[in-house]
């Protein structure tokens, strides 16, 4: 396993939404997927999730999850356009515990308890 992240900084939202993936393995998943919103127009597009899922198809790899690591107030989130595009499945914070494995996966790969969640900010 060769494991590596990829984050994608979103400036109208001061987020990031991550790529975590293996290079030897081609596995992936994304983290926290921005939906992208123009308050001024009230309108959504999908040019954030796009530009990751770009990226997850530039390199070959199979996307397994999409993981919301908790309810955003702070974004509106793409996980399920990214899950209708590649047909990932979702998971959110809720009822995950640091050091588990993904449901129905056993890839070495555990949660952990990170609490940072936005540039400069805590949780």
């Amino acid at each position: 396993m060769n494991p590596q992240v990829k984050s994608f900084h979103d400036p109208a939202t001061a987020t990031f939404t991550h790529v975590v993936y293996d290079r030897d393995g081609g596995h992936a998943a994304v983290i926290d997927p921005v939906l992208d919103y123009d308050p001024a127009s009230a309108r959504v597009t999908t040019e954030s999730a796009d530009r990751v899922l770009a990226f997850v198809a530039e390199r070959g790899l199979a996307l397994g999850w999409v993981l919301e690591t908790h309810v955003h107030a702070d974004h509106l989130t793409a996980a399920a356009h990214i899950k209708r595009k590649t047909g990932a499945r979702t998971g959110i914070g809720r009822g995950i515990r640091a050091g588990e494995l993904p449901p129905a996966d056993d890839n070495g790969i555990r949660y952990l308890r990170l609490p940072l969640n936005q540039l400069g900010g805590a949780r």
